[in-house]
């Protein structure tokens, strides 16, 4: 299967911080009357490695998509992504969303400790809320985080089988520090478009 590597089209500002996406490899989709820009594809494993440090992935490519990685781990990866383009990150924990602070280690089977709140005006990126995967994922079979308003603590996952849509998802943490080669994730952020 090849993935196209989305993030190659990022370029270095003047500043040093790297561009806003502007490619291709995005969908404007909307829900519940807002803009959002939807990737295509899940995070590939060259680009998670490349700002997390380490790649968890049981099947090792670059250009597949990472997998192996909790909910937490997703979020926390969300909001590094988002530091990193000058953005205003999207989860915080305890009102923190330096991730650096949530006592949180990725990749060592924990969960978060404290509130996890999404900051719905912030411009950073974000896991799809389950409504707007099954509007990017209907032709997927991986398994992929998705960010539940119900639950607001826990992950769900989600995936298209046979023209169906299924989703598993529970409270109380039973999902958050879950992690298989089945799952993994794309991003979004809020796209709003400049006024007339």
């Amino acid at each position: 299967m090849k993935v196209k590597v989305f993030f190659v089209l990022l370029a270095f500002m003047a500043k040093g911080t790297l561009s806003a996406f502007d490619s291709s490899d995005f969908q404007l989709i909307q829900y519940g009357g807002k803009k959002v820009l939807a990737a295509k594809t899940q995070i590939v494993q060259k680009e998670y490695e490349n700002l997390m440090g380490e790649n968890p992935s049981v099947i090792k490519n670059e250009n597949l998509p990472v997998e192996n990685v909790s909910w937490c781990d997703a979020i926390y990866f969300c909001n590094k992504l988002s530091e990193a383009h000058g953005l205003v990150p999207v989860y915080s924990v305890n009102g923190k969303t330096d991730a650096s602070l949530w006592n949180y280690t990725p990749h060592k089977r924990q969960t978060i400790k404290g509130q996890i709140q999404l900051n719905e005006n912030a411009d950073g990126y974000r896991l799809p809320l389950i409504e707007e995967w099954q509007q990017i994922g209907k032709e997927e079979k991986f398994w992929e985080w998705c960010y539940n308003l119900e639950y607001k603590d826990d992950g769900c996952f989600c995936n298209f089988s046979g023209n169906k849509f299924n989703c598993m998802m529970d409270s109380c943490y039973n999902f958050s520090s879950t992690r298989y080669y089945t799952i993994t994730f794309r991003v979004v952020r809020s796209y709003n478009l400049p006024a007339d």
